[in-house]
């Protein structure tokens, strides 16, 4: 059903595969093996939806997801995003309102990433999957190092549901 299918996958370091023990244990080259895909992976490590106001000491870390809809093939037939983990966990952006349509909030990110993704891939599917849980997921402050209290990831997962 899906063999000869094109996808294109972007995200953090999740998608990116930092985790992964090999090149061939990240879920992304696990999908192409399983289903004859051509999985494209264009994750990034510590990037996050939204747009930073204060730059990160690695640059990498600030490309954020809609900054790099360009950089992606533009014949996929499924673009897969998978992300928000690190909006909560050190992101710097506001959350917004879902009126909301540029990189600056989190609601804009989202809004402006499947507007611009619509557009450029108006006959593929476009999913979005949610963070998973993690460590300190009620934390108000992330990981620890926001300058004051934000939402807790599952308000995050909550809007990308939503949207």
């Amino acid at each position: 059903m899906l063999k000869g299918l094109k996808i294109n996958f972007l995200g953090d370091s999740i998608t990116a595969g930092g985790c992964a023990s090999k090149a061939e244990n990240r879920y992304v080259n696990l999908i192409a093996a399983k289903t004859g895909t051509v999985c494209r992976n264009y994750g990034i490590g510590g990037t996050r939806l939204a747009r930073q106001t204060v730059k990160s000491e690695n640059e990498d870390m600030d490309r954020d997801f809609c900054g790099r809809i360009d950089e992606m093939e533009s014949d996929a037939d499924i673009v897969v995003v998978f992300g928000g983990t690190n909006d909560f966990g050190h992101g710097d952006a506001k959350l917004g309102n879902p009126d909301d349509s540029t990189p600056q909030t989190f609601y804009g990110a989202l809004n402006y990433l499947a507007n611009k993704l619509k557009e450029k891939y108006k006959e593929a599917k476009i999913v979005f999957i949610t963070p998973m849980h993690r460590i300190g997921e009620n934390n108000p402050r992330g990981e620890g190092n926001k300058a004051e209290d934000g939402p807790v990831l599952k308000e995050y997962v909550d809007i990308i549901k939503e949207s």
